[in-house]
Parts: C-alpha cells; structure tokens; sequence
C-alpha cells in the first residue's frame, strides 16, 4: 500500500535482512520487490532491492548492472545500488564499471564517492592489470579531491609494475592534486617492492620538495621519511629553522604513528 510508507519501510529492512543473512533462496522475491519499487517509483527500496541481489550473488542482477553503468542517467537509484552493491561481488566483475563510473564527467559527487569507497572495500590482488585506467582519475579536474586521493591510496596499496612508469610522468602534471595523489601512489608501490628504484623515487621527490604547491611538498617530504631517506630529517630541520611553521606542523600532524626515533 503506496499510502502506508511505514510499511514500505518495514518492507525495505527486511529486504536489507535478507541480504545481510544471505538468505539465496529469496533471490526470486526480492527480484520482484525490486520490479515492483522500478515500476511504483520507490527509491530507497528500489537501491536496497539492487544491493541485496549483489548481496545474494544474483546472476540476473549481474547481468543487468550493464545497462545501468552504460547508461547512469536512466536509473540513478538503480546505479547507486550496483556501485554500493559492488563491494559483496567479485573485482574481476565490478572492476571495470566501477573504475567507468569513477571517470564518468557527469556523474553525481556523491555516487562518485560511494565508487571510491566500494573501491577501497574490494580485494583488487587479482585485478592489478585493470588498475592503470585509474590513473587518469588522478589528473581530472571534475574529480573532487578528497576522491582523488583515495583513488591513489587504492593504487598504492593493489597497483603492480605496470602503474610505475606511468605515475612516474604523473609527477609532471599541470594539477597540484595529482602531482600530490601520484607521490602517494609512487610510495605505496616502492614500500611494497613493485617497480619503482630508490634512486629513481628520491630523485623524483627532492625535485618536489621545490614545488609550487604546499601540499605537494608536504606530501614528497612524507614520502621521503616513510622510505626512510638519510637526509628527510635534516630537510624538515632546515624547513622549521627557515620559519616555515605551517609546513612543519602539517608535518607532524600527517607523519604515520608510531614515531621512529630518527623522526
């Protein structure tokens, strides 16, 4: 009864229940539920009938989140739902859309940070090869910030040898937010072995620390100290003996806990 939204909403938890419990046998109903909420124009049952059926593996679902990441306008509830339901399917699956949803130019912030954050949830260890697109996240102006660098701390933490070079020219760009994200990527990937060299990575870094931009400074002096540079300490000695106080106490305020004694 579209006249008693209490129910619509007692509808709507169980719905999440069913999802939450795995209970894969009610896939049918809750398909149904979903045809039902499209068809009577019910927005949050619509989403929750979307997450649900990724929550349960749905092949139909699976199958029909195509249509909505190819053509977002045409259901945004339904779209949000795919990008949040992303998180409980395989990468190897949603990869590919979720990194298409994040470049998408008209795409809302907010179903935008929700594909980040699906993003960060997922495990990408068997999908590093389809990580470089991400890349171009990093460089685009439409891209709020905050979702930039978390597009970056996921690169870091899952990108492989075939992002290095490639983040490497990124330290070039015209944009200060991605010369930022890109030293985020370049630490992670040399903390973990995955092809970037000492030598190139601090080379890189010292010509940073010259930037323009305060936060790329802060962020190359950040890398230098977390890769364990014989001379970042003595870089931040000579910035807070130069007077540069808003530098330094960023510094501090970002530097990873627990502190090394050299730090």
């Amino acid at each position: 009864d579209l006249n008693r939204p209490f129910e619509l909403r007692r509808l709507n938890r169980l719905t999440r229940a069913v999802g939450v419990m795995e209970i894969r046998t009610a896939s049918h109903k809750v398909q149904e539920i979903l045809e039902f909420a499209r068809a009577e124009r019910v927005p949050f049952l619509e989403e929750t009938g979307v997450v649900t059926l990724c929550q349960l593996l749905s092949r139909t679902a699976i199958e029909q989140s195509r249509e909505f990441f190819r053509d977002p306008g045409r259901s945004p509830r339904s779209l949000t739902g795919y990008i949040r339901g992303a998180r409980y399917l395989p990468a190897r699956i949603m990869i590919g859309p979720l990194v298409h949803a994040l470049l998408l130019p008209t795409i809302d912030p907010a179903t935008r940070a929700l594909a980040a954050e699906s993003l960060e949830l997922l495990d990408l260890s068997a999908v590093a090869k389809s990580l470089p697109p991400l890349l171009k996240a990093l460089d685009a102006e439409a891209i709020d910030k905050g979702v930039r660098l978390r597009i970056a701390d996921v690169l870091s933490r899952a990108g492989d040898v075939g992002i290095a070079h490639l983040a490497l020219d990124l330290t070039g760009a015209a944009s200060a937010v991605a010369r930022q994200a890109v030293v985020r990527v370049l630490r992670g990937l040399f903390k973990r072995g995955a092809g970037v060299t000492a030598d190139t990575l601090t080379d890189r870094l010292y010509r940073l620390l010259e930037d323009a931009d305060h936060s790329v400074r802060l962020e190359a002096l950040l890398a230098l100290l977390a890769i364990n540079d014989d001379y970042a300490a003595q870089v931040v000695a000579d910035e807070a003996r130069a007077g540069k106080a808003d530098l330094v106490a960023d510094l501090i305020t970002s530097i990873p806990r627990p502190l090394s004694r050299e730090t």
